[in-house]
């Protein structure tokens, strides 16, 4: 069950929370997520704030889906997701891949769980 928490209107730390208490009896395994704009998604707050709602969200999903451009540029280790919860690396790419970049990709970024690369479809 993968929750777009970045649809939500007035996404905080205490609202991802009661989403978690909703679903609690729920029997899947859960995927977290909250995309910018940028890159698809619903959510328009800084850098900083993404990583506390997904570290809170960490807490709480089997799964978070950390978007690679939020590593980039960063000293944030994907450790500090990956200590709470296991991580999903996807990229989000505007054009299609080769598969020597998709497997780039894979070798770049390890100690992650799963890779999901997101991309056009031609």
């Amino acid at each position: 069950m993968e929750l777009r928490l970045d649809s939500l209107e007035g996404l905080d730390r205490d609202k991802v929370r009661a989403v978690f208490r909703m679903i609690a009896g729920v029997g899947l395994p859960k995927i977290a997520t909250v995309m910018p704009s940028s890159i698809f998604g619903g959510f328009e707050g800084s850098h900083e704030e993404r990583e506390l709602l997904l570290l809170e969200a960490g807490n709480h999903a089997d799964y978070v889906d950390v978007g690679v451009e939020m590593l980039e540029g960063t000293e944030m280790p994907l450790e500090t997701f990956s200590r709470r919860t296991k991580v999903i690396l996807s990229w989000h790419s505007d054009r299609p891949l080769s598969l020597e970049e998709m497997r780039g990709f894979i070798r770049s970024w390890r100690g992650c769980s799963v890779y999901k690369i997101a991309m056009p479809a031609r």
